[in-house]
């Protein structure tokens, strides 16, 4: 009997790897490395491939989706508080692990349709008919399109050569909008557990700079997202950076920053105003350009180095010197001064400064920055005055 006694260890340690059971309650799909093979609906002892073959089981029972209140508009502009109680029950499960793959996700997508359904269905009657009136004719027109839509939602899956297309809503993109991100519907999308192709469309009418002149339609697609790496955070980080690309598919990026700028002033220049929130004035376009010109000048006597500091705080001082460096030919870096000495000291060494432009004030307001010497520092206040004949002329020649 001793001798046996291993051999039985072995065999209750192994019959659970090939040796499963189905109850009445419960249908299973089996999958091998993540392929379908076959469904099980019938209860009692099956087999299955050891340790290759992977069982999934779900409910043959009746579910139920018990869906928290939601507030609804009705035809006369009235708010209605509405819950509900949804009951399904898996009749394939393997198009259930193909479309919603879990109960969570399932009640998910359940609840957006009813939801959707009963918003629509409250918006088309007023508050007596859905309280008394056609109360159950409002509901049964509820379930019954839930129902279609739910089916038509799961019929994609049943094939497997099927390409799928999320578009989530019509947005129109406001100039400055961040994106709009739909991670509940989202969330139901990557539970299927297939390949993601995030697509980013954009309408370079709507999200075109002042300058540009486009008409037509920019799309990239991401990252394809395989089953090891299906993430709300994964899929938005590909589709941002699909945008990031149709974004630099702009034509003004084609060109330099200086030339942007020319023909910005060309086209806008008289009719745009720089406020300056530091002391409330406001400066035309023109005028920051023709003193931005004739300061370029003094830069590029100044220094060989290509790249230029500056300290400065965001206003028309700023915008003067940033593109004054930029129309010497050389990089403006504008150096943070709330940082630390040494980020700064760093930052000064890596980009190889020899000058900054800064203002007396900003010297005297932060004395513990690591200030250059004084033949260095090209202030902006003393500069600027003595430049007024040729700020003169630029203007002049600005407007010929």
């Amino acid at each position: 009997m001793k001798k046996f006694l291993p051999l039985v260890i072995l065999l209750a340690l192994l019959i659970p790897s090939f040796v499963y059971t189905i109850d009445e309650r419960e249908q299973a799909i089996i999958t091998e490395f993540g392929e379908f093979k076959r469904s099980v609906t019938t209860p009692g002892i099956h087999f299955k491939k050891p340790f290759v073959e992977k069982i999934s089981r779900f409910e043959k029972r009746m579910l139920s989706t018990d869906a928290p209140p939601g507030q609804y508009l009705t035809l006369d502009k009235k708010r209605l508080v509405v819950d509900f109680l949804a009951r399904w029950r898996i009749e394939d499960p393997l198009v259930f692990y193909k479309s919603v793959r879990n109960l969570f996700s399932a009640n998910t997508r359940i609840e957006d349709i009813v939801y959707s359904e009963l918003r629509e269905e409250m918006a088309t009657h007023n508050i007596n008919e859905v309280i008394a009136e056609n109360r159950e004719l409002i509901m049964n027109k509820v379930k019954e399109g839930s129902s279609e839509k739910l089916k038509s939602t799961l019929a994609p899956y049943i094939s497997e050569k099927t390409a799928i297309v999320f578009v989530p809503s019509r947005y129109i993109v406001q100039k400055g909008a961040n994106l709009h991100f739909p991670s509940e519907k989202i969330e139901i999308i990557l539970g299927i557990g297939t390949p993601v192709v995030p697509l980013f469309i954009e309408n370079l009418s709507e999200t075109q700079l002042s300058i540009e002149d486009n008409k037509i339609v920019a799309h990239s697609y991401g990252e394809i997202l395989d089953s090891k790496n299906l993430s709300i955070a994964a899929y938005q980080e590909s589709l941002l950076k699909a945008g990031e690309r149709a974004f630099s598919s702009h034509q003004i990026f084609e060109n330099s920053l200086v030339f942007s700028i020319l023909r910005g002033l060309k086209l806008k220049g008289n009719t745009t105003s720089i406020f300056d929130g530091n002391d409330g004035s406001e400066t035309k376009f023109t005028k920051i350009f023709g003193a931005s010109a004739a300061f370029s000048k003094i830069i590029s006597q100044s220094t060989q180095k290509k790249r230029v500091g500056i300290v400065l705080p965001p206003g028309k001082g700023g915008l003067v010197a940033n593109l004054a460096v930029l129309l010497s030919g050389k990089i403006p870096v504008n150096l943070n001064f709330t940082a630390g000495s040494e980020a700064i000291i760093s930052s000064i060494e890596q980009a190889k400064l020899d000058h900054i432009i800064t203002a007396q004030a900003f010297i005297d307001k932060y004395p513990e920055f690591p200030w250059p010497e004084k033949d260095s520092i090209l202030l902006i206040e003393k500069l600027l005055p003595p430049l007024k004949p040729k700020i003169i002329l630029w203007l002049s020649l600005i407007h010929i």
